[in-house]
C-alpha cells in the first residue's frame, strides 16, 4: 500500500509514497482538500508553490536529486499538506531518503516525541 501513517498525541503525519487511485480516494474521503490541489498531486511537474487556506496550506517543492547511475542531477517533486493536526507529504518518486526519514520516526520512540510532540 502506498499509504502509511504514523501517529502522535497532537499530530497524524501520512506518508504517500506515490499517487494511485486508492491514495487519491482516501484523500478525498478523509480531508476537505481545494479540487485545484488534488489535481496539482497528480503531476509530477507542478512549480513550487505555497498556497493557503482556512484550514490548511498546500506545498509543492522540487529538491536536486543525484542519480548515480546516470550521473545527472534530476528534480524531485515533494508535495506536503500541513494542518493542526496532520502532515501529509507525497511523493512522485520515493527515494530511500523520505523513506529512511519517515521510518526512523516510525520506529524509535525518542525520536518520534521529539520530532512529533507539537
Amino acid at each position: 500500500m502506498a499509504i502509511k501513517i504514523l501517529e502522535s498525541k497532537k499530530l497524524r503525519w501520512i506518508n504517500i509514497d506515490r499517487i494511485d487511485e486508492e491514495a487519491l480516494e482516501f484523500l478525498k474521503q478523509n480531508f476537505h482538500f481545494h479540487h485545484l490541489d488534488l489535481e496539482d498531486i497528480q503531476s509530477e511537474s507542478q512549480t513550487p508553490k505555497i498556497d493557503t487556506y482556512k484550514d490548511y496550506l498546500f506545498l509543492v517543492f522540487q529538491f536536486p536529486h543525484w542519480q548515480g547511475d546516470t550521473k545527472r542531477v534530476i528534480s524531485l517533486e515533494l508535495d506536503i499538506f500541513v494542518g493542526n493536526d496532520f502532515l501529509i507529504t507525497i511523493q512522485h518518486n520515493s527515494t530511500k531518503q523520505m523513506k529512511n526519514f519517515f521510518y526512523r520516526c516510525m520506529r524509535n520512540r525518542s525520536i518520534k516525541r521529539e520530532w512529533m510532540s507539537n
